[in-house]
């Protein structure tokens, strides 16, 4: 039912054909098609809730049809605040409804007029703020996955080497995460109490090299700041842990105060030494044995959490990822036993609205998102005919999650006897997406030279001179016998110049299919801004 009236207000508004399936189809994408029975038998005073919105939705149509064409920059500023207003109007209908889906129904009621007028006038001249508007009202994050959701679904990815170290843990409490976000686990219950988006703060440094996101307890707070080369940098942000209803929850108070924030590090500083090396402690106990094997099927804690319960007894406790499934390990140091329990991660708050699809690509069955796949978007028509030859070797070793990306580093162009020919060392690399960051898992390094011919419609590959495992040296020095100096240009290694073309190809996907990421990752090193 409410597919048809969603689609007959796309209609009336008389957008282009084109417009209007690609709309459409956003829509209809959004829209859960197991919920539509519960749509159809909700209650009496949904039915009225929806009607008054249906008002709302109206008189929005009516507006913003009038202020765009006034086509004025101020007009359409009013129309982002105008969207915004009518949205916590929805919001504040929906908030006293229980059903989940007519709750979205009826903001993307309200809201499809505006996504049409945005995405086709307002929106151009206002750089987005029309779209992002709307997106925020419906609760799509264009890609955000929630906390939750992405450390279940990535928990055998190659580079999850670790299951995650535990930040905090008491007898009723646990506090763990990563690179993703922190979980609060409320082990009374065994449910996710709330979680915490560190990425919306730009704390992203887990695994780095140079900068170090901690995250701290502090009575019933949660403290989440950066450091660099040892000392507290940034801003310092606070959680309140009286607010955990199962949702993500929002920053309650935030600083840059030097002292409170070199307190927090001396505090943080100080709890390093609950920890101890998970391996080194526990390898020789049979109980946990197969977490240590080399199949490297399961993951252990790196560090394992000392604490004392309530009665005073000792523990060790780490986490460990065994078929895909989170436990949780108690050792009682005085008995020398182990306890365990699996965490229930299905009971996190995730609301339909918190869409994982928007603007990145398809959700596949079981939830995973299916990522664009790169497109050359550069002018050198030579290097788009290479990523074309290429592309099928990278797509014939990338998994439905998986994009691979280019990092061409080129050496040198030349027009020879009819040909075209390109130097370079062709490096790709294979990302998953953990939130906003594009996380590198695998790469390729191909010197070679590529020979091309002119065609109409620009270049083709005729053949390729490579450097074989066997023959690396004596393979450059051959393909590079003509041009000197460039054999030096493939031997004498630059890693600024391969990390500066790798940054270059990934802005080029991001900006290329308008992505919501923000930055790329390799294992070991600190997340790099894509756009600085």
């Amino acid at each position: 039912m409410e597919r048809e009236m969603i689609k007959n207000s796309l209609d009336q508004l008389n957008p282009t054909e084109e417009q209007s399936k690609m709309m459409w189809e956003r829509l209809q994408k959004a829209m859960a098609e197991k919920n539509e029975q519960e749509a159809n038998n909700a209650s009496t005073d949904n039915v009225v809730a929806f009607e008054k919105t249906e008002t709302i939705r109206n008189e929005a149509i009516d507006t913003t049809n009038e202020k765009v064409t006034e086509n004025t920059e101020e007009v359409q500023k009013e129309t982002v605040v105008e969207i915004e207003q009518e949205a916590s109007k929805v919001v504040s209908i929906n908030s006293r409804r229980k059903n989940k889906l007519l709750k979205r129904a009826m903001a993307v009621a309200a809201a499809i007029a505006l996504i049409i007028v945005g995405t086709v006038g307002a929106n151009v001249a206002t750089d987005g703020a029309v779209y992002a508007a709307i997106m925020k009202w419906l609760k799509f994050d264009q890609g955000r996955q929630d906390v939750v959701g992405n450390m279940v679904d990535s928990q055998d990815r190659f580079n999850t080497v670790w299951a995650p170290d535990i930040y905090y843990l008491d007898d009723e409490v646990m506090v763990f995460g990563g690179l993703r976000g922190t979980i609060v686990y409320d082990l009374t219950n065994n449910q996710v109490s709330a979680t915490i988006d560190t990425q919306k703060i730009d704390c992203v440094y887990f695994d780095s090299e140079v900068k170090q996101t901690h995250i701290l307890k502090d009575g019933d707070c949660i403290v989440v700041f950066n450091s660099e080369n040892g000392e507290p940098v940034g801003e310092y942000y606070i959680y309140d842990l009286t607010m955990c209803n199962g949702q993500e929850l929002e920053v309650s108070e935030m600083g840059t105060d030097e002292v409170r924030l070199s307190q927090y590090y001396e505090q943080w500083k100080a709890l390093q030494n609950q920890y101890v090396d998970t391996f080194e402690t526990f390898r020789e106990y049979k109980e946990v044995a197969s977490l240590f094997s080399i199949d490297y099927d399961d993951k252990y804690s790196f560090n394992s959490f000392s604490w004392e319960d309530a009665d005073k007894t000792s523990y060790y406790s780490f986490l460990a990822i065994e078929d895909n499934q989170y436990v949780l390990y108690h050792f009682d140091i005085e008995k020398e036993e182990f306890t365990s329990v699996t965490l229930d991660m299905s009971q996190a708050i995730v609301f339909e609205e918190n869409s994982t699809e928007a603007s990145l690509g398809e959700v596949s069955e079981d939830g995973a998102i299916v990522l664009k796949q790169f497109v050359y978007y550069g002018d050198n028509e030579a290097i788009e005919a290479i990523y074309k030859y290429m592309e099928e070797d990278y797509l014939q070793y990338s998994e439905e999650d998986k994009v691979w990306i280019p990092g061409y580093v080129i050496h040198k162009e030349v027009e020879k006897d009819g040909e075209y020919l390109v130097f370079g060392n062709f490096w790709s690399y294979g990302y998953q997406l953990t939130g906003t960051i594009l996380e590198s898992q695998s790469g390729t390094e191909l010197p070679a030279c590529f020979h091309l011919k002119k065609t109409e419609n620009g270049y083709e590959v005729v053949s390729v001179d490579t450097a074989g495992d066997g023959s690396y040296v004596e393979d450059i020095q051959a393909f590079t016998a003509e041009y000197p100096g460039l054999y030096d240009l493939f031997m004498e290694y630059d890693e600024e110049k391969r990390m500066n073309a790798q940054k270059e190809y990934v802005q080029m996907y991001v900006k290329g299919h308008n992505l919501d990421i923000e930055y790329y990752k390799e294992y070991g090193w600190d997340p790099v801004k894509i756009f600085d």
